[in-house]
Formats: structure tokens, sequence, C-alpha cells
């Protein structure tokens, strides 16, 4: 079976989708994923194969709007990503591509998250089925309504009629790699919805800092703001956060990320350790609390550790995420606009030390520990490549 993996060339998006292909691949399966150049380091330092697919971010007509996406904030950030570029840019130049190399290589289906649209027209053009593996924990219900609009008339543009997006991306199968407590109170669960135990790979060439063996005494608080925040933003924000916690009775580690020097923030009292980037799977279990922006991908290991939460939410699905934790009782929400340094010490000091929400986040954690591994999302995909028709769950 060929597969194609394609999605939105960002690592909250890719890494959710390797841990799938990286199985397929070792079940014999011929994969490669479908990225725009500046992807394809990522695509193979993960060992995949690389072909050309959509629209470059230097691009003419993605520039300006990359430019003004990081001039908004919030909702309307938001909006504009999912309207200007999800709903429109990325499909309407990716279709081509995928046409173009069927041609040559055609895929028996094409495996995509949920933020790449295009995918869905691509198969459509093509007559072969596609999954999407959803990468937001809380589900795509609050973001179809802001892609109908625009993703219909890429679907006019390549001769197709109307149709229901969220029937679109549901229409063979929708793998979750979270557990279904996460999913938002009232949204629709498609018949085609699998969830499985599924996590983000860490960079395995990278060890804990020795010095940090040493540390253990008093609780470790994780802080991380992801892979996508500018740096002025950044900064700003981390200095906020570490100010809280200069006086609190913690020891932190907090990874900055490679675009931000540890340097730029100043000196720190001995409790608080910087670096740019740690594995998580190494160093959560090593942790009593997760400080973060709320991004599905580190939610994602914060579940499967089973800790309690202070979420940040700064753009994309991150208010959904922390909406949905603290209604699980496993976290608190911090409000960006308002972040002083009693605020944060306050918050992130009640979550530590009140049981429930340790115990909520462990609840979250057996869920996720009872779902099904990799290897079931395969076999739904392989039945999906023969079958060719829609893979129903059993309830």
């Amino acid at each position: 079976m060929r597969a194609l993996f394609t999605c939105h060339p960002a690592f909250g998006h890719f890494l959710p989708l390797t841990p799938v292909a990286h199985a397929m691949a070792e079940a014999g399966h011929d994969v490669a994923f479908g990225t725009p150049v500046t992807f394809r380091p990522a695509v193979e330092a993960a060992g995949f194969r690389w072909v050309q697919a959509g629209v470059e971010n230097d691009d003419p007509e993605m520039a300006p709007r990359r430019a003004r996406l990081l001039e908004l904030r919030g909702a309307e950030q938001h909006r504009y990503f999912r309207t200007r570029i999800v709903g429109d840019l990325r499909p309407r130049r990716l279709v081509p591509d995928i046409l173009a190399l069927a041609e040559s290589w055609r895929p028996d289906l094409i495996v995509h998250d949920s933020a790449e649209c295009g995918a869905t027209i691509a198969a459509e053009l093509l007559g072969i089925p596609h999954a999407t593996l959803v990468v937001l924990a809380t589900g795509m219900s609050t973001c179809t309504s802001m892609l109908d609009k625009p993703l219909q008339s890429v679907r006019a543009t390549f001769g197709l009629p109307p149709r229901s997006i969220q029937g679109m991306l549901d229409e063979y199968l929708a793998l979750v790699p979270f557990p279904p407590s996460l999913t938002l109170v009232g949204a629709p669960t498609s018949p085609v919805t699998h969830h499985f135990r599924g996590l983000p790979p860490d960079d395995r060439t990278i060890d804990l800092p020795t010095r940090l063996d040493h540390i253990g005494r008093r609780p470790l608080v994780y802080v991380s703001l992801g892979t996508a925040l500018s740096r002025v933003r950044a900064s700003e924000i981390f200095s906020k956060l570490l100010a809280g916690l200069q006086d609190a009775d913690v020891e932190v580690v907090a990874t900055v990320g490679r675009d931000l020097d540890p340097a730029s923030l100043g000196p720190q009292p001995e409790h608080i350790h910087l670096e740019r980037y740690l594995p998580l799977g190494a160093l959560l279990p090593r942790c009593s609390l997760v400080v973060f922006h709320g991004g599905s991908g580190t939610l994602s290991h914060t579940v499967a550790h089973g800790l309690p939460m202070v979420i940040l939410p700064l753009a994309a699905d991150h208010p959904e995420n922390a909406a949905r934790c603290a209604e699980l009782g496993a976290s608190r929400t911090l409000d960006q606009d308002n972040l002083t340094p009693e605020y944060v010490r306050e918050v992130v000091l009640d979550v530590l030390h009140t049981p429930s929400y340790r115990q909520a986040a462990q609840r979250l954690r057996d869920e996720f520990d009872a779902l099904p591994g990799v290897d079931h999302a395969v076999e739904l995909l392989e039945r999906l490549a023969r079958d060719r028709v829609p893979v129903v769950a059993s309830r």
C-alpha cells in the first residue's frame, strides 16, 4: 500500500502523524510525506521520504498573510488563520501538487492532519479514500464553521459542488490520539471516529542535563510556551511567568525553544533552570505540575503522565484546551492580559497543593492508558485502503 501523509507545515501538526507513519512503514507499506520545501529537513530527519507539496512560507501570496497573522491576537488571530490560510491558501495550492504527484506515484490513500483540508479535496478528485488524524485535543467542532466559506470556494475552483466541511473531514476515518473525555461537551461525534493511544515523539538524541539529577527535594514545575510563539512575545511572557515563580518553594525547569536565547531572560535564582529544549518523556516523570500554553502536543504528553496543569492560552486551539481541562478539574487557566507575579504564584501553588487537580489528571491518564495503541490505527488504515468504505466504530 502507498500512503501519502500531508500536514500543515508546523511541528504541532507534523509530529502527531509520525508515530502512525512509522508504524505503517514498519508494517511494510510505502510511506511518503508531502510538505513545502521548508519542512523537508524535518521530514527527512524523522526518516521519511519527502515530496514537495503545498505553498511555501515565503511565497509572494503567503508572506503578507503570515505577517498579518503575527499582528493579531486571540480570537481575531485564530479566525484569520482559519479563514485565510487553513481554509483558503494552503488547500488551494496543495491540491494541484498532489494531483501532479499522483501521475507518477499514485497513493492508495491519503492521511492528513485535521488542519490540512486540501488533502480531502485532492483525495476526492483522485477517487481514493483519506483519513483525518485529529491534532486538536478537543476536536474540530469549533473550527469547521470558520472553514466553510473559504473551502467551498476552493472546492468550486476544482469543479466540485458544495459539501459539508465536517462531512469532508469525517468521510472515511478520523483517528484521535487523545482520551475521549477531552472532546468538547456537545461536540458531534462522527461514526468513523476511533481513539487510540499516540504521543508526538521526543528528540531522542538529547539527554536531560546532569544538573537536573540533583533537584528533587521540592516539587518540580515545568514551564513551556511551545515552539510557534514569536521571539518577542515569548520573552515577554516567560519573564512574567518566571517572576511569579522566583519566590515559590518549588524547582522550575523552563524550555524556551530554539529561537530564544535563555540568557536573554536575564539571571535567574538557583531553583529556576532554563533550557532551549528537553525531551518530555524523560522530564515529565520527574514533574509535579506543568505550566504551558495549552498546545495539544504538550497537552498529550502531560495527560499521558497524569500531571495537573496551569494553562496560559495564547492562540489557535489553546483556549478550547484550557477550558476543557478546567471543566474536567485537571487545571486552572491564566489570563495573559492580566499576568502579575502574585497572580501566577497564587494559581500555580493552588493547583500544586490541591489534591483534586492531580486526581482529575490521573483519571485522564488512566483513560488514555486504556486506549488501543498505534498498531490499531494501522489496522484501521489498512482496512480503509482495502475496502475503500467508511470505517465505522463499534460502540
